[in-house]
């Protein structure tokens, strides 16, 4: 099919039924497109658009001429279309045909295309202009809304940026092969159309496909042609391109994640029909932070006897400890997937704790270090030492230090006074109010029986008077704690309401918000700065990993499936260190993948450059 494709003329892509929507977009697209910029602006490499970008979203902003005047034209095109149609880009763009595998080829490999909806029709090119100004349009709305905006609104907005993400990778993977980039070895394509980076997941009805379906995009190398098309063997084709793939990059490894839908995998073995993530030691696909296995060792090859991946690496030491606490999403976020900071502290607090125990033995890596050294320790641990990778590009190492020293602070702080929140409310339950008190009072306490009798018998007239005073007394009490109980039950939903389905505001904090972010130390600006958006980014994508020790001290991360007694080992030319066990029931040295680590004190390859340990044959099954 990818001979086909390539020496087709055009092809046009028939997109399913129209709706009134569908309708709507393709002739919106249109419109825009006539007599305007957007069809040079499109073909801007990206680094260049970001001043144009830049210049729209503060336009006091100085820039060159050039800039100036892509800026101008492309506000009055704005200003022209002010309403983005933003149901109908997400009817087309949610087409099942823009999210199917093997329709890469069929867009990519093509020299032209048109998309096709009913009767309404648009070039390619038109679509990805529309997807730019959409960008564009929404950084002038963000700059120009007054007042809140639905919560809806905001979701559909998020929703198109997500399924502009998936397509703009068609159009980016067709650039680099129609403008001289040429096509990239099968490894990278596969990872590009499998890793599920954006949330949505590219379909495939055979698991085969996720490879064969992408052989037409690729490089005709030596690994490509060792690939053998074959069907209905899904376990024996994955396990065939892993081994490949294993000699190209060790990294392999990373994507053989947990869950895994095929049953029968070797441990080794990623399953590309599964969910997949970017590694956590990556910034972005192809964008490795740590070097922890150093330059590189023997390739790596399948054992044909065994089956098993052998691997040159290090033994670093076993796990003794694993935390409890791990992060988690917070589920009232109403846009992005942003961490639970109650859970964040409880995490934060743990890791903690793990760091200053390490600290005291001596054959820790970390032991004799100050407080200030523990406590970048303490933050590389939270979110795999992902932020202060980013900052260095930018700031010097000690301004680093205090920045994400603020910005830890900043997220424990949140955290505090939410659970201060939460005791808050508990407190005024009716419950609890009813048992707070120092001493029960004399109408709770059931009478004598005895004494209630010669009572009633010697003065009636008081016995029930006292009764009733009583009986007064009780009710009042219950009224007063159940109007508190009340009070701050009612308070709580209504805030919890808000922040779940209030309108979003883009126009500042107000003063009385300003004070109360004072009042609980929170700083407004650090809240709002770059260096906490990548702090929180980065304990997102942490989530699910929990901290651990090993018998001599060294501390890290750990994926959920890990358990004491698991071993942390570097691969030699790897990036990240990894979590073995032991195979139950195998020969020595068999062992079974468990998962992608962080290991404080072996990152850059320290444990590969130790003379003391020797690098030896890992076989994985």
């Amino acid at each position: 099919m990818g001979d086909i494709y390539t020496r087709s003329a055009r092809v046009v892509v028939r997109l399913g039924p129209s709706t009134p929507a569908s309708d709507d977009y393709f002739r919106f697209v249109r419109q825009i497109n006539a007599a305007s910029p957007l069809g040079r602006i499109v073909q801007i490499p990206g680094k260049e658009f970001l001043a144009i970008y830049d210049a729209i979203a503060d336009p006091t902003m100085p820039c060159e001429p050039a800039v100036a005047a892509d800026r101008d034209a492309l506000l009055a095109l704005v200003k022209a279309n002010p309403e983005f149609p933003l149901a109908s880009a997400i009817d087309v763009q949610s087409r099942s045909w823009f999210s199917r595998l093997w329709v890469i080829q069929e867009f990519c490999l093509v020299r032209d295309a048109v998309l096709l909806c009913g009767g309404e029709l648009v070039c390619v090119t038109c679509l990805r202009a529309a997807m730019l100004f959409f960008v564009v349009h929404n950084a002038w709305w963000l700059r120009t809304v007054k007042g809140d905006v639905p919560v809806a609104t905001m979701q559909q907005r998020e929703r198109i940026f997500q399924l502009n993400a998936a397509i703009i990778r068609l159009f980016q993977e067709r650039r680099a092969i129609h403008t001289g980039d040429g096509k990239r070895d099968l490894y990278d394509v596969v990872l590009k159309y499998n890793i599920d980076k954006e949330g949505n997941k590219i379909g495939a009805t055979m698991p085969e496909d996720r490879i064969f379906g992408l052989m037409g995009l690729a490089r005709e190398d030596e690994y490509w042609r060792q690939v053998r098309v074959r069907y209905h063997d899904a376990v024996g084709v994955y396990t065939d391109f892993a081994g490949l793939m294993a000699a190209r990059s060790t990294d392999l490894l990373l994507y053989s994640q947990f869950p895994k839908m095929l049953a029968g995998l070797p441990s080794w073995v990623p399953d590309w029909s599964a969910k997949l993530r970017v590694p956590h030691g990556y910034m972005e696909l192809g964008q490795p932070v740590f070097s922890a296995g150093g330059t590189g060792g023997a390739t790596p090859r399948v054992d044909p006897a065994s089956g098993c991946l052998v691997v040159e690496g290090v033994m670093v030491d076993h796990i003794s400890r694993i935390g409890t606490r791990q992060l988690q999403l917070d589920l009232s976020d109403k846009t992005s997937e942003g961490v639970d900071y109650i859970m964040t502290k409880y995490f934060l607090d743990e890791i903690q704790e793990f760091v200053e125990t390490a600290a005291q033995l001596a054959t820790s890596s970390i032991h004799g270090a100050h407080a200030d050294q523990l406590a970048q320790v303490a933050i590389r641990l939270s979110d795999f030492g992902l932020t202060e990778k980013v900052l260095l590009q930018d700031m010097a190492p000690d301004a680093v230090a205090m920045t994400l020293v603020r910005v830890r602070d900043q997220v424990h702080k949140t955290g505090e006074m939410l659970i201060k929140a939460n005791s808050t409310t508990q407190m005024f339950t009716l419950g609890n109010l009813l048992q707070s008190l120092s001493r029960a009072p004399w109408y709770w306490a059931p009478p004598n029986e005895l004494e209630t009798v010669r009572s009633c018998a010697a003065s009636p007239r008081q016995a029930v008077s006292t009764l009733v005073r009583g009986a007064r007394l009780a009710t009042l009490d219950v009224l007063v704690a159940l109007g508190a109980s009340t009070a701050i039950f009612v308070v709580t939903r209504w805030l919890a309401f808000r922040k779940r389905f209030r309108g979003f505001n883009f126009e500042g904090v107000t003063s009385s918000q300003r004070a109360g972010l004072q009042r609980f130390g929170l700083d407004e600006t650090l809240l709002r700065s770059t260096a906490m958006r990548d702090y929180r980014d980065h304990l997102a994508r942490n989530m699910g990993n929990r901290v651990y020790m090993t018998r001599q001290g060294f501390v890290g991360l750990c994926p959920p499936r890990a358990v004491v007694g698991d071993a942390v080992a570097v691969v030699l030319g790897g990036t990240v260190p990894h979590i073995l066990r032991a195979k139950a029931g195998a020969a020595a040295g068999r062992w079974e993948y468990v998962g992608e680590a962080y290991c404080e004190g072996v990152m850059q390859g320290e444990a590969v450059r130790q003379p003391d340990r020797r690098a030896g044959e890992i076989f994985l099954e």
